[in-house]
């Protein structure tokens, strides 16, 4: 039996629309030469205790890290220690290497306005923090092409807790991690309502076209979006082992069976994903 035409794109954001490894590294390799210099420690030194601080977050988009470097005691020896100043300086250059390296990938602003121009829903589904995600799709102004973005809660910091609400309707916070999202619940559709009507795009195979697996929607395969080695080893220097070893890994996942194999197809470059979206819809 023919499949019904698709009529929800859900996208994942890092490495699928934009090249998130190729802005992260330099920007947290700058962001920790600024705490070094600031602390008097060295560069190993504020690597290994930022790495520390994430591990216990699980994630390195936490925002709270100089708030946790000094509950670790991290800046004891610095006299008159300011912490809003060190804040500030911090994430003035951490901006700063960010809006020199954050890119689109080649033709995904395009591609985003044609299948919005199709009619089709849009949302995206991400594992970074909300506000994070939001920021992301503002800053390269594509959030009005999105009906929701649908990502993980914002760190524990109080003066980032007034940033977990969004102006958009629809977005959610999710309980779990890819592969993990119910997308029955996400969606507001059936099992077979998502085969039939949802594709997913994204780059990392066990996460995102696991999500594709369990779910049985069909699937794109951004394989464009996989990191370099070099970045790969700079990042393992901040990330925790978890996201080091799992959300950056780029490989092929154990596939469950032919059926959902069968749904994902692999594109190379991101102007291949416009035609599969028309054929499927």
């Amino acid at each position: 039996m023919a499949l019904k035409k698709v009529d929800t794109i859900i996208w994942d954001g890092d490495n699928t629309l934009w090249d998130w490894m190729r802005y992260a590294v330099p920007s947290y390799e700058a962001m920790c030469q600024v705490i070094a210099v600031y602390s008097g420690k060295s560069i190993d030194e504020t690597a290994a205790a930022m790495k520390v601080f994430y591990s216990s977050k699980g994630t390195i988009e936490d925002e709270g890290l100089i708030q946790g470097l000094g509950g670790m005691g991290f800046f004891r020896a610095v006299g008159h220690f300011n912490e809003e100043e060190l804040i500030d300086e911090v994430k003035t250059k951490f901006g700063q290497v960010r809006r020199e390296n954050l890119h689109l990938y080649p033709e995904i602003e395009e591609t985003i306005a044609k299948i919005r121009e199709m009619g089709l829903i849009q949302i995206l589904l991400t594992d970074a923090p909300l506000n994070q995600a939001k920021a992301r799709l503002e800053y390269f102004n594509l959030d009005p092409a999105f009906s929701s973005i649908n990502a993980m809660p914002i760190a524990d910091v109080p003066r980032l807790r007034a940033r977990q609400r969004s102006d958009l309707p629809g977005n959610t916070i999710q309980e779990f991690e890819k592969p993990h999202t119910n997308l029955e619940e996400l969606l507001g559709m059936t099992r077979e309502e998502i085969k039939d009507r949802v594709m997913m795009i994204g780059d990392n195979d066990p996460k995102d076209m696991g999500t594709v697996r369990r779910n049985g929607c069909r699937g794109i395969h951004a394989a464009y979006g996989a990191a370099s080695r070099d970045f790969q080893e700079r990042i393992k220097i901040f990330a925790p082992e978890r996201v080091a070893a799992r959300s950056m890994q780029l490989g092929s996942g154990a596939p469950l069976k032919a059926e959902a194999e069968s749904r994902i197809i692999r594109v190379e470059h991101p102007r291949e994903i416009l035609e599969l979206v028309r054929r499927a819809a």
